[in-house]
């Protein structure tokens, strides 16, 4: 809680959050513009020359938990959270991705798909494809254990690491 830690190798400075008392950092992310973003637990947060400045209302972008971030190969911000999946429109706007197809809404970590999409994982509904239009589920018939999953990972191989409550982790 309290912000966000830098440091430059040879001490830690805190950055601090614009007009917030006490939010918990879920991810971090610099994109391939040089901006630095916040997914809190009061929303989305952007980093600016005072510091952290949280996108409000206005933007379109979740006012509430946002677990993960992603930037999508066509540079947009993609935000999971408590309600869905939030894709940047524009450099300070949001909107909400269809939830067609998505068994629950809250996306707790987002992946690009080899064969394009991404993969989208959630609290509660196990792993879904996302085409960019629908969500589709995959079924538990093919291994994964747990419905619940917490994160998302590649390794070198390609293989998708993905951390479930529970029974481990799964590998697709």
């Amino acid at each position: 809680k309290n912000g966000i830690t830098r440091y430059d190798g040879l001490e830690f400075q805190n950055v601090p959050l614009v007009n917030q008392q006490e939010v918990e950092v879920f991810d971090l992310l610099q994109t391939v513009d040089g901006q630095i973003w916040a997914a809190t637990s009061a929303g989305l947060y952007r980093h600016e020359t005072s510091g952290f400045t949280k996108l409000g209302p206005a933007t379109g972008a979740p006012q509430n938990k946002i677990h993960c971030l992603l930037e999508s190969r066509s540079g947009n911000l993609m935000l999971g959270h408590q309600n869905g999946l939030s894709i940047q429109t524009a450099p300070t706007q949001f909107e909400e991705a269809p939830k067609a197809g998505l068994t629950t809404g809250e996306i707790t970590s987002i992946q690009h798909r080899a064969q394009g999409g991404f993969w989208v994982a959630s609290l509660a509904g196990g792993l879904h494809r996302f085409d960019g239009d629908r969500f589709q589920v995959l079924p538990s018939s093919d291994g994964l254990r747990n419905a619940v999953i917490f994160d998302m990972e590649y390794d070198r191989s390609g293989n998708l690491w993905i951390a479930t409550l529970a029974k481990g982790v799964a590998i697709r």
